[in-house]
């Protein structure tokens, strides 16, 4: 027998996505039938589905096939509703990750990096930062990395959608570096979480207002005889910063002067889109792509370590507009 529309029972054409009698879009009448269902189920617990036991037997000529599949029902019910209600468990949260309960996470800074878990304040989206990671570099610019997090139902992360996804929650990189292009974007496995990684490349033109190196008149001259052993050393007043206003008991000696520094780098930036149940969390980096090989394995120790608290559940999966 063809296929029959959901809403008005008319002949389904083969391979047609719109009822021609009702004109219903098909996919989206299930799924609104779908949520409904949900809603229902998620209404109450999962245990309070099973109906009271009966305080009379049922009568002889009921027979007992009814019954059963009475009871088939209600066991299916509870089983479906448990699965969306009750979210999955993620990977082990160990004493070595630094715990924001607000904020539903943990995670750890990579080894080598500088940890600074201080909350912004949220922005116009209500999205905030809520760690960020400095490395060092002898040459080049030096590795950061970041946490924030974007309040925005459960995101269900696919195949089908994750070049849109990209687009949407990766367009602030264009903002930070110039001519961001991005080269990969892949579905991954975060805390047994799908999530979204994409990767690519820029470029940022850097000025930096480097402030003079001062040092105290005893510290100035302790440096100067290290630099200059057995050597006449000049007093430090021959080095006072010029301009400033009276006489100071110890006034600063200037050991190198302010300078400006400016650089053009070539840049590895992108990150991880992780989804949570009322917020989603964004996982970024960016490096010299001459240190490429280093900071991604930060990177990914970065990823490894992190553990959603508020773990969306397959409920919320079905809500979401993505």
């Amino acid at each position: 027998m063809p296929a029959s529309c959901p809403n008005c029972k008319a002949d389904r054409p083969e391979g047609a996505t719109e009822c021609p009698q009702c004109g219903i879009v098909y996919a989206k009448f299930l799924k609104r039938q779908a949520e409904k269902s949900i809603d229902a189920l998620s209404q109450a617990e999962a245990a309070k589905l099973a109906p009271a036991p009966p305080t009379v037997p049922p009568s002889a000529d009921e027979g007992g096939m009814g019954g059963l599949i009475a009871a088939a029902a209600v066991i299916a019910a509870v089983a479906i509703g448990g699965w969306l209600i009750y979210p999955g468990k993620g990977l082990p949260v160990t004493d070595t990750l630094q715990k924001n309960n607000g904020q539903g996470f943990a995670a750890a800074a990579p080894a080598g990096f500088r940890a600074d878990w201080t909350e912004s304040t949220p922005d116009a989206a209500g999205g905030r930062a809520v760690g960020s990671f400095a490395g060092a570099s002898a040459d080049g610019y030096a590795p950061q990395m970041s946490i924030a997090t974007v309040p925005h139902p459960a995101i269900k992360v696919s195949a089908g959608d994750k070049d849109k996804l990209a687009e949407r929650f990766f367009h602030s990189v264009r903002a930070s570096v110039d001519k961001w292009t991005p080269e990969s974007v892949q579905v991954v496995k975060v805390d047994k979480l799908e999530a979204l990684r994409v990767e690519g490349e820029g470029s940022k033109h850097v000025k930096q207002e480097i402030p003079p190196v001062t040092m105290n008149r005893q510290a100035f001259l302790a440096h100067m005889k290290r630099k200059n052993p057995g050597q006449f050393v000049f007093t430090c007043d021959y080095y006072i910063e010029l301009g400033r206003i009276g006489p100071t008991p110890d006034p600063p000696c200037i050991v190198e002067p302010a300078r400006t520094v400016e650089a053009d780098y070539e840049l590895l930036t992108g990150g991880v889109l992780v989804p949570g149940r009322t917020r989603s969390y964004l996982l970024s980096f960016v490096c010299d792509r001459k240190q490429r090989a280093g900071c991604m394995a930060a990177f990914d120790e970065l990823v490894s370590s992190f553990r959603v608290l508020e773990r969306p559940r397959p409920l919320d999966f079905l809500r979401s507009d993505t």
